[in-house]
């Protein structure tokens, strides 16, 4: 069982690398620290590497700003409207199953309960 999560693991941490290789150095540095520091699983970091993703490429999209050249400084001087952006582009975006090129619908909308939660 342990070869097979640790073949998994070289598999998540193939795919963060490819992820971070479009990414700045910051992004790297920002993986890589999570992973060997603060000892967090790959599919944890992989999660936060491609939500940084679909933010910069955001950034790239709205602001013109390359992807390449997000700095510190850039994220720094982001705007509440810029997030606010951002939260609806979020609402409407789509990704491509790199398994079959389909197109899924992401949904970041509260799940619909048909009662509230009460605790006992």
């Amino acid at each position: 069982m342990e070869a097979y999560r640790d073949e998994k693991n070289i598999r998540v941490l193939e795919k963060i690398n490819d992820l971070t290789v479009d990414l700045p150095m910051f992004v790297r540095r920002f993986a890589n620290e999570y992973l060997v520091t603060k000892n967090k699983a790959p599919r944890t970091v992989l999660g936060y590497v491609g939500d940084i993703k679909v933010f910069f490429e955001f950034l790239e999209k709205t602001q013109g700003i390359p992807v390449m050249r997000i700095t510190i400084d850039t994220l720094g001087s982001l705007t509440a409207d810029d997030i606010q952006d951002y939260m609806m582009y979020l609402m409407r975006y789509n990704r491509t199953d790199p398994n079959n090129n389909k197109t899924i619908k992401e949904t970041n909308e509260a799940p619909h309960r048909s009662a509230p939660y009460t605790a006992i």
